[in-house]
Formats: structure tokens, sequence, C-alpha cells
């Protein structure tokens, strides 16, 4: 597994990190993640709409109609992802 790449900025250590993302609307989440590569966020984007859903089937669900994809967080704490990684 490869760490975290991590930059200086002002002096102060920060890390990055890639999420599997939801979006609806205004409002946003990390499913999955951090990982360390882009590639590995966008591997895991089937699976982390898959736990959303939860296996509910019914269209009427709004977790069926938002947004999922990834994103890269940089900031000196990464957050875990609601399902972890």
């Amino acid at each position: 597994m490869t760490p975290h790449r991590q930059t200086i900025d002002n002096h102060n250590m920060r890390q990055e990190g890639f999420y599997v993302s939801v979006v609806d609307g205004k409002r946003y989440g990390f499913l999955l993640g951090p990982y360390p590569t882009h590639d590995e966020a966008l591997a895991n984007v089937d699976r982390g709409k898959s736990l959303a859903l939860a296996g509910n089937d019914d269209p009427s669900n709004a977790a069926w109609w938002y947004a999922y994809g990834t994103c890269r967080l940089e900031r000196a704490t990464l957050p875990s992802g609601v399902f972890g990684r």
C-alpha cells in the first residue's frame, strides 16, 4: 500500500487523500476512503453506491438519484469515509 502523499503548506504538514463521494444538490459526503491514489477510489465507486443503496431496489429511495464519483481532499487530518475503506 502506498502512503498518502504529504506536502508542505505554510510549514504545516498536510495529507492528500482520495474518496468515493456522493452528491445530492448542495449536500455531499465521503462514502469510502481515504485512498492513496485516485485509481483506487475510482475502483470503489460501484461498491460505495451499493453500500449507500444497502440493497434497496425501490427507485423512490433518494439514494438512487444521487451522483456518485470521486474527489480529492487535502488537509492536516483526513476524515474516514462513512463506510471506511
